[in-house]
């Protein structure tokens, strides 16, 4: 059932959410209470909210009463479709401004919890943590809180100004974000360095913390992979394509991407595609430099694509200029299609993926000069196709959701309803 065309069910002001979304018992959605409520702030196209929807269903196919709660429902993954899943719109227009839209959900969400009472709150990435901490924040009867940190926390590892800046950030906001997560009853890490970085940066126990690394469905990709692009930079003969893919925002330095290609354009032909959606104002931006820098016909910002596995699958090169990330999932499924991949040396995960270089290489963040050497040598080598297929194997999609599934499950059920153990038992 698309939530496009949903009979839709008031809840509380502002909020509502589809008829029927439940196997059918009889019961009104409204008397429904979920067993675990993912959060995200909508359904735009990015990595948080793909892996979200994937764990909510997930979840669902395993048993569980879920809602998939968004402070509202704008974005690229709506229509919202799937037949076990409710979706709750916490307000019924985006706001200007994320961070005012934040502040605003943080009373209807507290009223969600109230009147629906999810034994589980997922609060699914990052941004959205601070809404569901202070939507917890000395709530009687609280559901259990699981934090799924999905991102590098202080974004310090950089260079230039931006770095000491960064750091100084960091120092201030490390009691508001070690408070933060200390409200989380569990929290799961996307990779290992990202878990140490918990541990060590903000003192969280370790016991707290759970590594579920991303996954991708290798298998999916593979046949989506085999998809015709029509484009003529893929044509025979023409120069190598290299892709970029993400957001157009500055966590994913494109303009290092661009100015590295501009070297790169210097001594081969080339041409460079972005694949990935932002603000008027960041394109712009991200096509003037490469104007100022000779390369505006090499150069193309596609925007959002549906199946960007078949632009890999004939790309020469996929590079990850990334200033941070948690565990990209850009990077694995570059790596799926048998497409060469280069990457900045970011945090988090990134180092984890590609085995110290083994995979390829790692070059220091906003060094423009090493990332087209490195494009450069990569592009000169062979492609190894199998073997970067056979790594992303090791990170496929069914065991991260099964962990999760797992996970969720455990915390619904909580301690009192767990089977006796066996020394229990005899």
């Amino acid at each position: 059932m698309s939530s496009r065309n949903a009979q839709m069910l008031p809840v509380m002001g502002g909020m509502s959410v589809p008829t029927g979304a439940y196997p059918a018992s009889g019961q009104a959605v409204s008397a429904f209470q979920p067993d675990v409520a993912v959060l995200v702030y909508d359904l735009r196209a990015s990595g948080v909210v793909r892996n979200a929807l994937r764990i909510a269903r997930r979840a669902a196919v395993a048993g569980l009463r879920c809602d998939v709660v968004v402070v509202h429902a704008n974005g690229d993954f709506r229509p919202f479709d799937h037949p076990l899943l409710r979706l709750v719109a916490l307000m019924p227009d985006a706001s200007a401004n994320r961070f005012l839209g934040t502040l605003a959900a943080a009373a209807p969400l507290r009223a969600y919890l109230r009147q629906r009472r999810p034994r589980v709150l997922f609060s699914a990435g990052n941004h959205i943590h601070p809404l569901a901490a202070m939507a917890c924040f000395r709530l009687a009867n609280a559901p259990r809180l699981i934090m799924r940190a999905s991102n590098d926390i202080s974004h310090a590892r950089r260079n230039g100004w931006e770095s000491a800046l960064a750091r100084v950030l960091a120092v201030g906001a490390r009691p508001l974000l070690r408070a933060m997560f200390l409200m989380a009853d569990r929290i799961v890490s996307v990779s290992e360095e990202l878990a140490a970085d918990l541990g060590q940066r903000l003192s969280l126990p370790k016991e707290r913390i759970n590594v579920v690394s991303n996954g991708i469905d290798v298998g999916r990709v593979a046949h989506l992979a085999c998809e015709v692009v029509n484009h003529p930079w893929f044509a025979p003969g023409e120069p190598p394509v290299i892709v970029g893919i993400g957001r157009l925002h500055r966590q994913k330095n494109f303009p290092l991407l661009i100015r590295a290609f501009a070297q790169l354009r210097q001594a081969q032909p080339a041409r460079l595609m972005i694949l990935g959606t932002g603000t008027v104002e960041a394109r712009q931006e991200l096509l003037e430099l490469a104007a100022r820098l000779g390369v505006a016909d090499d150069v193309e910002l596609t925007g959002y694509v549906e199946n960007p596995f078949a632009y890999l699958r004939r790309a020469s090169l996929f590079v990850l200029s990334s200033s941070w990330e948690g565990m990209s999932n850009a990077l694995l499924e570059a790596m799926a299609c048998g497409c060469p991949v280069v990457a900045t040396r970011c945090p988090t995960g990134t180092v984890e993926v590609l085995d110290e270089g083994r995979y390829g290489p790692l070059v220091e963040i906003e060094n423009a000069e090493a990332l087209a050497e490195a494009m450069a040598w990569r592009l000169a080598q062979p492609r190894q196709s199998a073997q970067l297929v056979a790594r992303a194997q090791e990170y496929d999609l069914s065991r991260a959701l099964e962990a999760y599934a797992d996970l969720l499950t455990e915390e619904v059920r909580g301690p009192d309803d767990q089977p006796p153990s066996l020394s229990a038992a005899a």
